[in-house]
């Protein structure tokens, strides 16, 4: 932050990023801070077939399907520690 604090021009005001990143408090960072939090940004869920698939079934509360159980269990059998 020793470079922004140096110069306060090179904080990009009027972004979310200024709001954010440089902690910036001007009206129009807080603003475009304001609309970056409303718009937000989709979240893809993850492939079926796949560690990730699993646990979006899980956290939606849905039924795996078996692709899902699949990968589940070659994960978990990966994880074994054997002595």
């Amino acid at each position: 932050m020793a470079r922004v604090a140096a110069d306060p021009t090179l904080i990009p005001h009027g972004t979310a990023n200024g709001a954010q990143n440089y902690d910036c408090r001007c009206e129009p960072c807080v603003e475009a801070r304001r609309a970056a939090r409303r718009v937000g940004t989709p979240r893809l869920r993850p492939a079926c077939g796949t560690e990730g698939g699993y646990h979006a079934h899980w956290r939606r509360g849905e039924t795996t399907c078996q692709p899902c159980r699949d990968a589940h269990a070659a994960y978990q059998r990966e994880r074994v520690v054997t002595p």
